[in-house]
């Protein structure tokens, strides 16, 4: 939909009226929103409206105006699936899992839930919650379970999915899976039911599985052996009690600052509770309730919701009929012959029966969505991914004029119904004309499709399958028809058949050659296409897939998702058996997986990336193990592995060899740790025990010592330079004891505390110098003690998604983590900076850093090993706007920060080391301008004063930086740009007209040779023989003067751009000029004849403003960096003008990149603040994943993944 006229001039007015009242220049509205004036005059003036990459810029300017619009006034894709203001209410939309900050009333069924799920043995089996409609199942199991007890509740860390009827075979692997709905599968014919079932029946072999049934289909699931054991014991939800539903009326509210007034509880409760008793609210009016709230809250002055809002909108009798009878009324009359047939195409019939069903939001008319807009505002319809719905059967029960048209339209209903039927049943059979039906020649069927209005309720492929069964049956005809006169033309036909014959034949293989091309083409892309869309953490996969879709057919999508999966941490994986812990040598030789089937897996450190591992059985009943650590003594290299009644010790210098094993009872072992001279071994088990083992023999291991902490243990650690031993889990704090090798002596605990909560420690660490203790809880948190001031409180980090379940120690400045969100994290031990993040398929459950690499096992016993350096080089910060580099690109690259006025330094000479950062004086801030030059050996940047800051480069790093006015104290300088030689700098004036040229001296100092004329400079840019300069200008130019006189410069023929030349390139091999401009084009011309620039290339990808531009070393190749949160590579030799590249760096709006070396990498910048590096030698990044890939997908992993392609090795 687009914007009207009227809406257009009104935006402008309220924007020119908020402008004039603050007194705010066009100038100064651009520098509030961070674009540049030029943008910001067109949207002042209506001219045009934000682009999609610029709308965060379009809302930083409104609340600088302190201007409040709808955002539907300036932003076309608002409309759709947008409910006006923060209503803390839904209407009769169910709450999900996003809405559990809002969901009250219901916490002790939420947990009354945990709990039953909780109780089921090894995480596995099915429960029934069963409800009437209007129950609130939908929301207990989305908000309730989902968004709350599995995320800081009961089950907090347990990860969870939510399948529907339609998803039922999808692939999902997490703790607690949801079916909603579930009468919907019901519904199905036999043998999909069937089908069904045996799919619930494997998904509870490996998961909890939760049902919600609706209660009048609890007889028909009874029928389900499947079923039977979940329905003897189901989880029926009560109604709520009167103490729940104030709950629910009042703290939404509040969470907003207003305040419900008691008289309004009483008379809502009163209303609800008429001819009821027990002060319980039925199911079927908890969506009323809903309604009512929301139509309340429209109508309060949001500091106070009143009795007299709720008697003006007619009480909660009325709610769904008013907000229906409204929403209708108050559309056009054309529009509102549209819904009766838009909303009985959300309507379906079984018998009696009258559901909701869904259709494709794609499958809507402009005109329809413009009707289905009014109906999402009131909360009447939703959209779920790209499905439209009726939110609740409420809807059905309560609006008299719906009932009407269903009870109007019945018979077609079922018509419908029928054709959807058989469509999928057409569908599911690859389109096969044996599934088609002579609807011509059925009455019922005829009298429904020559109907112009109904017919548009049917899909596009219902309306598909009644044209080709038209189609179908006609032709049929026709051929009996047509029988005889065939025989007759049949001879005179075979003399011209076999003259066409060879013809027809290489036309044939030629078509043969095409359609197979087409087809690998169209495998090829939806590979990537799914690779985009993937949001499981899986990298390894990703990467396999984007293999795979490379090697089907050379397409830009596939090259483009190939580069993108190696930039994003790509690990070597091998696969285990289950749960599983590990641990490493304390010199890093070796690396040891304990897995739940009881099997031990050990890796010499030099084989981690190239073999499985040697693996065997601790015992035969293959019992699980939940520990285990390494040490090294005298010589030998020890390993204790434990778990359910087990514990034992290997000595694995050679071949594993068993030295012991440890009488343990019926306990499980959850924690052990080798003392730091290998002389003792600490157990700690389910049942709260310490207990310390001498290894004088480690063929005899004596206890010496054991403790009842009270709680289960689940971590142990030693402090190395205190003979300190510390131990946590459930207790809620950290014990502590001095250790001798024999005795435990009590010392005071260390306690913590996270958000009012003692949650469980499940894991922790001692840094080597003793300094550091970390703690990994189990609440999305951890905890960092400094033990040289032991009383001193911890430091909170709650940056985590999940529990942590693993804390280790690199060295005295690094830590690495695992957590069940599916992460690995590299932390800075002093300061709790994420310097690296990791992800995988499965919650993460131990980490190590073994010489230098991380690695990692998850709960399916996979053993992850990622290379040492990542490609990024920060996660995240400031955006850094510009990149510095020599001109080699393999020396030094540096960016800077707005905010903290930083600025980052990397050594490129010797792999990628990260220098100490350039020193800024505390009275300098800096600006977005950083430059150096072609020799690498000075650093510039620009400051908001008009001062540059210098340093000079080594190889320690940066001078200390010394410190040059140029311009006045006003001047921002968006420009500070050195030619190759480093003689020449330009600076520019933000939002000003001048552009300063100066001479560089050998001693750094610098002298004005001449001052150029510049309306709202943009990017400058040096030739590379330093003859030319170009500055972009906002008036839709780019300036180019001649510098054979540098203190002459002479202005040349400026080109032409289509909008506001945002940055601007020259190539470093030849005459060559690039612009991009803030409507997205990058435009090329030739300089050779300066009077006369030539435009030889134009790319119209970019759908928003381009923000960094740059030519590769050899001058063959442009990339841009485009608002649009992608990169852009296009190869100046071709002429077809397409991308060769297209990288998704998933950070956001891209703002820069540079090439470096040979132009074969590139680094990249995101306004979330990071800064990443691709590799562009597709041959290279192939030869990489596949030597470090480890285990291969498995046909069922492929088949999951990669749909329709039959299975290959793309690393053959």
């Amino acid at each position: 939909m687009s914007l009207n006229d009227a809406s257009r001039d009104e935006l402008v007015r309220l924007l020119s009226q908020a402008r004039q009242s603050k007194d705010i220049s066009v100038r100064a509205a651009a520098k509030l929103a961070g674009v540049p004036t030029a943008t910001a005059q067109g949207w002042l003036s209506g001219k045009h409206l934000p682009t999609p990459a610029l709308r965060d810029n379009f809302r930083q300017l409104l609340a600088a105006l302190d201007l409040r619009i709808p955002e539907a006034m300036w932003n076309p894709d608002a409309e759709f699936v947008k409910v006006s203001g923060r209503a803390p209410y839904l209407g009769l939309r169910p709450f999900g899992v996003d809405d559990a900050g809002l969901y009250f009333g219901r916490s002790s069924q939420a947990r009354r839930l945990a709990d039953l799920i909780d109780a089921q043995p090894e995480r596995r089996g099915l429960i029934a919650l069963v409800g009437g409609s209007g129950s609130g199942k939908s929301s207990l199991l989305a908000a309730g379970l989902i968004g709350g007890e599995c995320v800081d509740g009961r089950l907090a860390g347990w990860s969870a999915a939510s399948l529907t009827a339609q998803t039922l075979t999808a692939d999902v692997d997490a703790d607690v899976i949801v079916i909603d709905q579930f009468e919907e599968i019901l519904q199905q014919d036999v043998d999909r039911v069937s089908a069904a079932m045996d799919a619930i029946h494997a998904l509870a072999q490996r998961a909890v599985v939760v049902i919600g049934l609706r209660s009048d289909a609890f007889g028909v699931a009874a029928e389900q052996p499947v079923l039977a054991p979940a329905l003897e014991h189901p989880m029926l939800l009560a109604p709520m009690t009167r103490e729940e539903l104030v709950q629910a009326i009042v703290c939404p509210a509040e969470l907003e600052g207003v305040e419900v007034e008691p008289e309004l509880v009483d008379l809502l409760l009163a209303d609800l509770a008429r001819d009821e008793s027990g002060g319980q609210l039925p199911h079927s009016l908890l969506p009323l309730l809903s309604s009512a709230l929301l139509m309340v809250w429209s109508q309060a002055d949001r500091t106070r919701m009143t009795t007299a809002d709720y008697v003006r909108m007619g009480g909660l009798a009325s709610a769904v009929e008013t907000f229906a009878e409204n929403t209708y009324l108050a559309l056009p009359p054309a529009q509102q012959e549209l819904v009766p047939g838009l909303l009985l195409r959300l309507i379906s019939v079984h018998g009696e029966a009258v559901l909701r069903t869904q259709i494709p939001t794609t499958s809507l008319s402009e005109s329809e969505r413009t009707v289905a807009e009014q109906f999402l505002k009131a909360r009447l319809l939703s959209v779920q991914g790209d499905q439209l719905s009726i939110s609740h059967d409420a809807l059905l029960q309560h609006w008299h004029r719906l009932a009407e048209w269903v009870d109007d339209g019945r018979l077609d209903l079922r018509v419908r119904e029928h054709l959807r039927r058989a469509t999928s049943l057409w569908l599911d059979n690859d389109r096969s004309s044996d599934s088609l039906l002579p609807v011509g020649r059925l009455p019922v069927f005829t009298e429904f499709v020559a109907d112009p209005r109904k017919a548009a309720q049917l899909s596009a492929d219902e309306r598909d399958f009644v044209t080709r069964s038209e189609e179908h049956f006609t032709s049929l005809l026709d051929q009996e028809k047509a029988s005889s006169a065939r025989l007759r033309r049949q001879h005179r036909l075979a003399i011209t058949l076999a003259v066409i014959a060879t013809a027809t034949a290489l036309v044939a293989v030629f078509t043969l050659v095409n359609t197979r091309r087409v087809k690998l083409d169209a495998q090829s892309r939806q590979i990537a296409y799914a690779i985009r869309s993937n949001t499981s953490g899986d990298v390894f996969l990703e990467a396999q897939m984007a293999l795979a879709a490379n090697d089907l057919a050379d397409t830009v999508e596939a090259r483009s998702v190939l580069l993108d999966t190696n930039a994003n941490d790509v690990p070597t994986r091998w696969l285990g058996n289950g749960p599983s812990v590990m641990a490493k040598a304390p010199d890093d030789s070796m690396v040891i997986r304990a897995g739940a089937a009881g099997e031990l897996t050990l890796w010499r450190s030099d084989d981690l990336t190239a073999t499985a591992g040697q693996s065997w059985t601790v015992s035969d009943d293959t019992r699980p193990m939940y520990a285990i650590d390494i040490a090294k003594v005298d010589g030998r290299v020890l390993a204790a592995a434990g778990g359910t009644k087990q514990a034992s010790i290997w000595d694995v210098t050679g071949e594993p060899e068993r030295r012991a094993d440890i009488e343990i009872g019926d306990e499980t072992i959850l924690a052990m740790a080798f003392d730091p001279d290998g002389r003792s071994l600490v157990l700690g088990d389910s049942l709260g025990h310490l207990r310390v083992f001498s290894l004088a023999d480690p063929g005899n291991p004596r206890e010496t010592a054991e403790v009842d902490v009270g709680a289960s243990v689940t971590s142990v650690a030693f402090d190395p330079t205190r003979s300190v031993l510390l131990a946590g889990g459930a207790s809620g704090s950290i014990g502590r004891w001095s250790f001798d090798g024999t005795e435990l002596v009590a010392l005071p605990a260390l306690s913590y505390e996270v958000s009012g909560r003692t949650p469980r420690t499940q894991s922790m660490a001692v840094s080597p110098d003793g300094h550091w203790l970390v703690a990994g809880m189990g609440s999305r948190a951890s905890a960092r003690w400094d033990l040289t001031a032991p009383d001193t409180p911890p430091v909170i980090s709650t940056d985590y998604a999940s529990w942590v379940n693993s804390v280790r120690f690199a060295d005295a400045n690094t830590y690495i983590t695992a957590d069940s969100g599916q992460h690995v994290r590299v932390v800075d031990a002093a300061t709790d900076q994420v310097t690296r993040i990791l992800s995988g398929p499965m919650l993460m459950t131990c980490a190590e850093i073994v010489n230098g690499r991380p690695v990692a096992v998850d709960t399916a016993g996979t053993l992850m090993i990622w290379s040492r350096f990542g490609p990024s080089l920060r996660l995240e910060g400031q955006p850094a706007y510009q990149f510095a580099g020599d001109a080699a690109g393999s020396k030094w690259l540096a960016y800077a920060d707005l905010g903290p006025s930083s600025v980052d330094l990397w050594s490129l000479t010797d792999g990628l080391k990260k220098m100490p950062s350039p020193v800024v004086p505390a009275d300098v801030t800096l600006y977005s301008s950083i430059w150096m030059d072609g020799a690498g050996t000075m650093l510039w940047a620009g400051s908001t004063d008009g001062r540059v800051v210098g340093w000079r480069l080594s190889e320690t790093g940066a001078s200390e930086p010394f410190v040059q006015r140029v311009l006045d104290e006003s001047a921002v300088l968006n420009n500070v740009v050195v030619d190759k030689t480093g003689r020449l700098m330009v600076v520019s004036e933000y939002l000003k007209k001048r552009s300063v040229l100066l001479r560089v001296a050998d001693d750094g100092s610098l002298t004005e040779l001449a001052v150029l004329d510049t309306e709202t400079p943009q990017i400058a840019r040096f030739s590379a023989d330093s003859g030319l300069l170009s500055i972009g200008i906002a008036q839709n130019e780019v300036k180019v003067w001649s510098l054979a006189d540098p203190e002459h410069p002479e202005q040349l023929p400026s080109v032409a751009t289509d909008s506001n030349p945002s940055v601007t390139a020259m190539s470093p091999a030849g005459p060559m000029l690039a612009a991009g401009t803030d409507r997205g084009t990058v435009s090329v011309w030739d300089l050779s004849n300066v009077q006369e620039p030539k435009l030889v290339h134009e790319y119209h990808q970019s759908q928003a403003a381009v923000y960094g531009l740059n030519f590769s070393p050899d001058g063959t190749h442009l990339m841009a960096a485009g608002g649009d949160e992608v990169f852009y590579m296009w190869d100046l030799e071709d002429s077809s003008d397409s991308a060769e590249f297209i990288l998704d760096g998933r950070m956001g709006r891209t703002t820069d990149l540079m090439f470096l070396g040979d132009g074969s990498s590139f680094v990249g910048a995101g306004n979330n603040g990071e800064v990443k590096i691709w590799d562009l030698d597709l041959t290279r990044v192939e030869k990489e994943i596949c030597d470090q890939r480890g285990t291969p997908l498995s046909d069922l992993e492929w088949r999951r993944a990669i749909v329709g392609v039959k299975p290959f090795d793309p690393c053959r």
